[in-house]
């Protein structure tokens, strides 16, 4: 399930700045989506074996925060260096931590992606529309 490009995308972040709103993450979807769960995977640049790159995760979004912690601490995810995804069921939403160093945002529901947009550290972030 790799990311297609369309939608919204940052400017180039540093490895700290994708650092912080990944961790932001957990607590927007919560004020967003409440005890929902949303789908997560792993992409290029990740420290896993290949195998296990864009097999997708269910994961419920209180359990999001240390799902999050982990992936950083076991350096499976390095931010700005590997692709981390995250998604909303029937294509609301989808999240890109991009290994590129930027983050994507894209989905059908265009009330969710704004309100994102206006939620923790990604209302510091400037998006501009994607070609595609």
């Amino acid at each position: 399930m790799p990311h297609t490009v369309g939608g919204l995308h940052s400017s180039l972040l540093s490895g700290a700045e994708v650092k912080r709103v990944l961790h932001s993450l957990p607590a927007a979807l919560q004020d967003l989506l409440g005890e929902s769960a949303v789908t997560a995977y792993y992409g290029w640049g990740c420290n896993l074996h290949a195998d296990l790159q864009y097999v997708p995760m269910r994961v419920a979004v209180p359990s999001l925060e240390r799902f999050i912690a982990d992936s950083l601490a076991q350096e499976i995810v390095i931010p700005g260096g590997s692709d981390f995804c995250f998604t909303v069921p029937e294509g609301r939403l989808e999240i890109l931590f991009c290994h590129e160093g930027d983050i994507h945002l894209k989905g059908r529901d265009h009330s969710l992606l704004e309100a994102l947009q206006k939620t923790g550290f990604f209302s510091e972030i400037e998006f501009k529309s994607s070609i595609g």
